[in-house]
């Protein structure tokens, strides 16, 4: 809190100064348009305002520390001054007082008008300065409004945020207008002091009211994006009527941790029915006045106001968890994974029970932290972080006495929200027993020690739902233990980066970081209720119209949209597709292959429906304040675009290869910016009265550090949120909006791959992004340094998004033998892929890496070494998309001469070679004869004189030869 008493005592000695220093013949007249940024000083102080000022649109006017400003005499209410663009007046390290006032007051800056004591400022108010401009904030701190109004009106007003209407007060804000004002005084209004209308914010902070009649009167129509008015850490002085005057509309007030006159405070008929301080409306949904403060904030001794405990609850996969082994009782981590053998024991029975006893006892501050190679991974990439920096950050708040405590509950998020609150978790002790923690009983035990005697709950992702699930199950007496939640990132609705996750392996969730895409993985993944709880619900499809899935009418994409139809925009669609009835997964495509989708448990779907229809349905019960963050800005997933893509691969039956051309699904992304890079924002933020966008695209460009879902609760604004609504001030701060950022999707290109192989760009001052392997691990990790660039996986299919007009060179690092096809392209209005150069099946052995370039939308040819030896084997350039066969012929007699064979199965291979070669010319079926030929003899030797590996790269590279 800050220093009130020093403050006040500024305020009036300060305008004191100002009044002995000026003369009438200091003064400066005002413009009429500010049409340029300006700035007004102490040394044209003070300044008259003799007519309407302007401020255009894209133009700030600064207001400098100690500057005095009058206005002409208005009876009538007219604007003094209309901000289409930034007023900033004041300062919060200067604590000068800057003074808007009437023409007619001698008592700063002199006798301006020049006429002794004729005029009294009493009867002579200045009316209003109206905020019209939508697209900044606006800020005025250490300011004394004096005498506004209409003369001889008792309503009229002295701050006022609305739509429409007549010019009364001193501040009035039209739509969209954001306003702070901090460390102020205002006097001399009887009327209103706020006035507000549609989608306005105003922000009152550590100010003092003086002889109001009524705080604030809120006037409009509703609208989606309702009014908010936040009032914290003030003082009323002599209120005389009701705090609030309703007419209509929806609004959202917050008017917390205030000195409302008396120590008993504002009269709230459930919550505080000995106040003696009239509210106004009594509307609980609408308004928060509670907690208040029990003294003067600007009186010496008042302490500051209590602040709640926090209870913290991570998202799905944020708790670690361990299991023992049976003999020796060693433990062992699976969450987060080393091993790909850290996978299958999370499997849960399909009874719902665990296939073995998993406990947990901590969060994940850092992505393989536990690991022996941390150091060497944490070099590697930058985006590992997931709640260390937060536990810090809460440790912070102890420390400086903020709060008394706070705790996080791990608990096991394989399990559905609801099973969770039921039945506990089971929690390593300190003293290494295993016993089950129940939520529930963990939030009774804090609020107890509480200092308010009730526990803030901040939620990250799944964790929001788990939240929504205690407090449902603790139906009535919920806010006996809680006074607010705030949910970061939580899917409220599900999202459909959930559906690639369950069907296809791909990455999701709170650590898409850590890449694990395997069929095992999918495997499990299907068997736990906590996934199937962030798909799309019907409360998804009811607030969002993008389709969460659409099929081309091609062939094997074609089959799922007969089956289920060609766009999937409502949840009886999902669950069709999801369950898949007609058992597309056993006859379309390999029905092992990632791309291929699996079909999932219509038992865990209805449980996952019937766990929405709860959580969606819960309304915040009076005493229970939530806020909903979202992150914005970062690319994100909204449809899964199903279509039949083709694949030349090798298949081995009993040691024999055979490889050709098969058709395969395939599923690309289409993106929006409205979200985090896992959650939409539309989800995030719900049906939630307390909304707030977190800007990741703006922070990042400021500070070049890249926040998306797995590090929310990382980033500095969010942390200064947090901290503001514990306070009771709910101011929103830097990167924080109530409404959407404006911005459209930037031109992107994109480097993609379907195949087993990583890719990496690198920009001109040597930042890489891309895919890169995590050293100790089976896994790979994602790493996004290049500025405005991001990466998805989708099984085998990668995407590098990177700002078009850059130049980069791109990089390809084989993890297994196969074909791999590069694409570059560019992204299209609608979020979704196309491709304008194509490399493909480009054959790789584990070893194989390339390189091209691609600068300016101009892209390079394709240096390809083979055998990794650093000596370039194959170039294809763009509009050849394979090698010739002269090129291929040539390799493969090199590469022959390299085997370690005898000399004799050398010689043999050589020497059908050959006669591929003499037919190049020849009819097709005379060609695939001699083709035939040399396979029998690669996959006669396969095993023996030669490796299966090496068999299987030389019949990929026949198999191109192929008329």
């Amino acid at each position: 809190m800050r220093a009130r008493t020093l403050f006040l005592l500024c305020s009036i000695l300060c305008v004191g100064v100002a009044a002995s220093a000026q003369s009438a013949e200091a003064a400066t007249v005002a413009p009429v348009v500010v049409s340029a940024d300006t700035e007004w000083t102490t040394a044209g102080s003070p300044i008259e305002v003799l007519e309407p000022l302007t401020i255009s649109p894209g133009a700030t006017l600064t207001i400098d520390p100690g500057v005095v400003v009058k206005f002409f005499n208005n009876p009538f209410g007219e604007a003094a001054i209309e901000v289409n663009g930034t007023l900033n007046a004041g300062s919060t390290s200067d604590s000068s007082t800057v003074v808007f006032t009437s023409i007619a007051d001698d008592s700063v800056g002199g006798d301006t008008n020049g006429d002794g004591t004729a005029t009294d400022p009493e009867q002579n108010r200045w009316g209003a300065i109206q905020f019209a401009g939508t697209d900044a904030t606006s800020t005025l701190e250490h300011i004394r409004f004096r005498y506004a109004g209409v003369a001889g009106d008792a309503n009229s007003t002295l701050l006022s945020v609305q739509s429409s209407g007549g010019y009364v007060g001193n501040v009035y804000v039209l739509t969209g207008a954001r306003v702070l004002i901090a460390d102020s005084v205002f006097e001399n209004v009887p009327g209103y002091q706020v006035y507000m209308g549609s989608q306005g914010l105003l922000d009152l902070e550590n100010d003092l009211f003086q002889g109001e009649n009524y705080i604030a009167r809120l006037w409009t129509s509703s609208s989606p994006s309702p009014t908010t008015l936040l009032m914290h850490q003030s003082s009323i002085d002599g209120l005389r009527g009701a705090a609030l005057d309703y007419y209509l509309g929806t609004f959202s007030v917050h008017m917390e941790n205030n000195w409302w006159g008396d120590a008993s405070g504002p009269y709230w008929a459930a919550l505080n029915p000995n106040g003696l301080v009239n509210v106004g409306f009594n509307e609980p949904t609408m308004v928060s006045v509670l907690p208040f403060l029990a003294c003067d904030s600007f009186a010496s001794g008042c302490g500051a106001p209590k602040v709640s405990s926090v209870l913290f609850l991570p998202g799905i996969e944020g708790s670690r968890l361990y299991t023992r082994d049976t003999l020796l009782g060693n433990e062992h981590q699976l969450w987060e994974p080393t091993l790909s053998t850290d996978l299958p024991p999370l499997a849960l029975n399909a009874d719902g029970s665990s296939k073995a006893q998993i406990y947990t006892k901590d969060i994940v501050d850092s992505i393989q932290a536990h690991n022996r190679s941390a150091s060497t991974i944490a070099g590697l990439f930058d985006t590992l972080e997931v709640y260390g920096t937060f536990e810090q950050f809460m440790d912070g708040l102890v420390a400086t006495g903020t709060i008394k405590e706070w705790r996080a509950y791990p608990y096991d998020w394989r399990y559905d929200v609801f099973d969770i609150v039921q039945n506990g978790t089971l929690t390593e002790q300190p003293d290494g027993s295993i016993t089950r923690v129940y939520l529930a009983d963990v939030l009774k035990q804090m609020a107890s020690n509480s200092a308010t005697g009730k526990v803030t709950i901040v939620a990250h992702s799944n964790g929001g739902l788990l939240a929504k699930a205690l407090a449902i199950t603790l139906g009535a007496d919920a806010p006996k233990y809680i006074d607010r939640i705030i949910m970061i990132g939580t899917p409220q609705y599900g999202t459909p980066s959930s559906i690639g996750a369950l069907l296809h392996a791909d990455n999701f969730a709170d650590i898409p970081s850590l890449i694990i895409n395997q069929t095992a993985a999918r495997a499990v993944a299907s068997t736990m209720p906590g996934a199937f709880g962030l798909l799309p619900a019907p409360a998804y499809f009811a607030r969002i119209a993008d389709p969460v899935a659409t099929f081309d009418a091609t062939s094997l994409a074609g089959k799922y949209a007969e089956s289920y139809g060609a766009t999937t925009t409502n949840y009886s669609a999902l669950a069709n597709f999801l369950s898949d009835p007609a058992h597309l997964d056993a006859t379309v495509g390999d029905p092992g292959a990632l791309t291929t989708p699996l079909a999932l448990s219509p038992t865990l779907l209805q449980k996952a429906q019937a766990t929405h229809a709860q959580l969606d349905a819960w309304t915040p019960p009076s005493g229970i304040a939530v806020t909903a963050i979202a992150g914005w800005g970062q690319k994100t997933l909204k449809t899964l675009a199903y279509t039949t893509g083709t694949k030349y691969s090798c298949d081995s039956v009993s040691g024999v290869f055979s490889c050709g051309v098969r058709q395969v699904l395939e599923h690309a992304p289409v993106n929006t910016q409205d979200g985090d890079d896992t959650v939409i924002d539309a989800s995030a933020l719900g049906d939630t009265a307390g909304k707030a966008y977190f800007d990741t695209s703006a922070f990042f460009h400021a500070t070049r550090k890249n926040i998306v879902h797995q590090n929310l609760t990382a980033a500095s604004p969010i942390q200064n949120i947090v901290e503001s609504i514990l306070e009771g001030k709910n101011s929103l701060g830097s990167f924080i909006s109530s409404t959407r950022p404006p911005g459209g999707l930037n031109p992107i290109t994109i480097i993609s791959t379907r195949s087993p192989v990583n890719i990496v760009a690198t920009d001109a001052s040597g930042n890489r992004t891309g895919i890169l392997p995590m050293p100790g691990t089976d896994f790979t990790g994602l790493l996004e340094d290049v500025p405005g660039s991001s990466v998805q996986t989708f099984g085998d299919e990668e995407y590098l998004y990177l700002p078009a007009g850059g130049s980069y060179t791109i990089s390809m690092q084989a993890y297994a033998g196969g074909y791999a096809t590069l694409n570059v392209g560019a992204e299209q209005a609608d979020g979704s892929a196309s491709t304008t150069v194509s490399f493909r099946n480009i054959p790789l052995i584990a070893s194989t890496t390339a390189t091209f370039s691609v600068s300016n939308g101009t892209v390079g040819a394709v240096s390809v070494d083979e055998d990794g030896n650093g000596s370039s084997d194959f170039t294809y350039t763009p509009g050849a998309p394979v090698l010739s066969p002269t090129q291929l012929i040539a390799y493969l007699r090199s590469y022959i001469n390299t085997l370690g064979a005898a000399q004799g199965v050398k010689t043999d291979l050589s020497k059908a070679l050959d006669k591929v070669e003499a037919n190049l010319g020849s009819k097709k079926e005379v060609l695939r004869g001699a083709l035939s030929n040399l396979q029998s003899l690669i996959n006669a030797q396969s095993g023996k004189q030669i490796t299966q590996a090496q068999a299987l790269f030389m019949l990929q590279l026949v198999g191109l030869l192929s008329p």
